[in-house]
């Protein structure tokens, strides 16, 4: 009889380090070309369903990449399952160094759980330990924590990533070398200094730059692109290029994230270190590395064509490619053709006229591909694209639909932002949205939100009956009165002063129609009487009693000061421990969405679709002010 199972997939492949000739896949030498990704997209934060996991793979594969170091923490199984699937590698990365018993179990945990992920092609035992990294202690810890690992996992090799002393830390005792950043160290050296070592760039050259914008603005946040951050970045990838010992480097960062807002503070909230924004919207430079790192032709113009402000003016205009000469063209006149250096770009000085400006590429003297963008009218309608028109029920599986406006030519207008709401009908429903600005502090989910409303400033007053009590009336003068419950008694099973009027207040914010209101209270007198603003609501209520739950007539309340007032007999203390209840409950205020939106940031916006358990039509409505709606009809199947 079977008595335990265990069932995982598994990939048959082989890895391979060389100290000189970098990495190889099943015997073939492969350069690693991948990025540093934290797990965050707009709309959804960390919450990520592993349906968006994929969508931003596939977005890293389109540029190229074919690696993820998994900065800076191990990831969720489900992001390794679809690396497993698509084909990406993966840089498996422990959270923290240490050689006690607790940071020997988390490297435990985690090797154990993500071994039998072929995606996984190397395992990261740390980062940036500054305190250490570059003294004999930091080289101690590494090959401790290397011993122990290789008792887990012998089939693959390990690394620790640092930013600084290579020659004389943790860089003298790492299988793979991971450096940090060219400006750190020399590596020709490190690399003449321990010739039996390979090496990695676990994290190179930011990209620093908002999508969409061409000229820096600080009040906003706003970072020009084309800027030094391409040279940059080009710089990291030829230094990598050119040396086959080096496996392959990671850009800090393929996507944007919250936090780390560099070079900004507030009101920016979001890093711009990615080559892609937020929301999986390309920045300009996902280009120069779709150029180098794939197989396809490229062409890119750097810039869109709404400029006005430029009219007359010189501007420098950068071209993308992997062609060996592009021509470029401005309203059919041409501003002359040039040589393409490889791992390089091609830029233009051109004085700015609205139009056309065309990019023609060739290969071996041919056309084989061409780029345009033209100088658009106003938005005249929306524009909705979904990355998937079919998916599964089961509310799992989702669509990531690219919201943009276009003219009356039909052109996308790359500078709109308009603010587009939507309505979605079907078996399905909006989780978030976003537009990949970084410094927007507009709200990426709309839910009924709830807020509650304390009863205070409770004051009593002892009476000689309960019938028709004049101070329960609204505005009643209650100045005289001494704070409730402030007197206890020595014997509380004797009534003494037994009857009460019991005044407080609540204050509401301002509310709308649809606002719901709702009194939850308690009891702090015996068979109490509850009124609000002189409406008794009910009279009698035993104590205790469970159901003093009461919708508010929004006819009976206001904006600000409201009153609260309960008549009763004082508590008797039922056992010699009881201490009565004093608290006299909250006012809900339950306010209903008023519908998801987004402005557009530089002409584009993101909202995501996630089924429901059924099957059918989820049908997604975008309307804006001025401009023709759109529809677009996802399959839930």
């Amino acid at each position: 009889k079977v008595v335990d199972g265990y069932e995982t997939r598994f990939g048959i492949r082989t890895v391979r380090f060389d100290p000189n000739e970098g990495f190889f896949l099943n015997g073939k030498s492969l350069k690693i070309v991948g990025t540093n990704n934290h797990q965050d997209h707009a709309g959804v934060g960390t919450a990520i369903p592993d349906a968006l996991q994929e969508f931003r793979i596939r977005r890293l594969k389109e540029m190229g990449s074919n690696a993820i170091r998994t900065s800076h923490n191990p990831p969720t199984p489900e992001f390794l399952d679809v690396c497993d699937r698509l084909g990406m590698l993966v840089l498996d990365e422990n959270r923290l160094m240490g050689i006690n018993k607790e940071h020997f179990n988390n490297v435990e945990q985690f090797i154990k759980r993500d071994r039998n992920h072929p995606s996984v092609f190397l395992w990261s035992l740390g980062n940036e330990e500054w305190h250490i990294e570059g003294d004999i202690r930091g080289a101690r810890m590494a090959k401790s924590m290397q011993n122990f690992a290789k008792r887990l996992d012998s089939s693959r090799a390990f690394t620790i990533a640092c930013s600084g002393g290579w020659d004389t830390g943790i860089g003298m005792e790492t299988e793979v070398m991971g450096y940090n950043y060219l400006k750190q160290g020399d590596i020709d050296v490190h690399h003449k200094l321990f010739p039996w070592q390979s090496s990695i760039g676990t994290e190179e050259s930011n990209t620093i730059g908002t999508r969409g914008i061409y000229k820096t603005e600080d009040s906003k946040c706003y970072l020009a692109y084309p800027t030094q951050t391409e040279l940059i970045a080009e710089r990291g990838w030829k230094f990598y290029a050119e040396r086959p010992f080096l496996s392959g480097i990671f850009y800090w960062t393929g996507f944007d994230y919250r936090g780390e807002p560099t070079p900004y503070g507030w009101p920016a909230v979001t890093s711009q270190f990615g080559v892609i924004d937020l929301c999986g919207f390309p920045k300009d430079i996902f280009y120069y590395m779709k150029s180098w790192w794939g197989k396809e032709p490229v062409l890119h113009i750097a810039t869109h064509w709404n400029r006005s402000e430029k009219e007359g003016q010189e501007i420098t205009v950068f071209v993308f490619s992997n062609c060996d000469q592009v021509e470029l063209y401005l309203n059919n006149k041409s501003l002359g053709k040039k040589e393409m250096t490889r791992n390089g770009h091609l830029d233009w000085k051109i004085k700015f006229k609205p139009g056309v400006l065309m990019a023609k590429g060739y290969k071996a003297g041919k056309e084989i591909i061409s780029h345009k963008i033209e100088t658009t009218e106003n938005p005249a309608s929306i524009d909705l694209l979904a990355d998937r028109t079919e998916i599964q029920n089961g509310g799992e599986d989702l669509s990531v639909i690219t919201v943009q406006t276009i003219d009356a030519k039909g052109l996308i207008v790359p500078i709109a932002d308009n603010e587009i709401s939507f309505s979605i009908t079907g078996p399905g429903k909006i989780i978030g949205v976003g537009n990949g600005d970084p410094s927007s502090h507009e709200s990426e989910q709309f839910h009924d939100t709830i807020k509650t409303v304390k009863i205070i400033n409770l004051k009593e007053r002892t009476v000689n009956n309960l019938d028709n009590r004049p101070e329960t009336a609204l505005g009643y003068d209650d100045s005289g009165w001494i704070p409730a419950f402030g007197v206890r008694h020595k014997d509380w099973t004797v009534y003494v002063d037994s009857l009460l009027v019991v005044r407080g207040e609540f204050t509401l914010p301002v509310f709308t129609d649809q606002t719901i209101l709702n009194l939850f209270t308690k009891s702090i007198v015996e068979n109490q009487s509850v009124y609000v603003n002189g409406r008794l609501l009910r009279a009698g209520i035993k104590r205790d009693d469970t159901t003093q739950t009461f919708l508010l007539d929004h006819s009976i309340l206001k904006a600000g000061k409201n009153e609260y007032v309960v008549v009763g007999k004082r508590f008797k203390r039922r056992n010699p421990w009881e201490e009565p209840n004093v608290d006299p409950g909250l006012v809900q205020l339950i306010c209903p969405t008023v519908g998801w939106k987004r402005k557009l940031f530089n002409g584009l916006a993101q909202i995501i679709v996630q089924s429901g358990s059924k099957r059918g039509e989820i049908q997604l409505t975008a309307t804006s002010p001025g401009l023709k709606p759109a529809v677009i009809t996802i399959k839930s199947r």
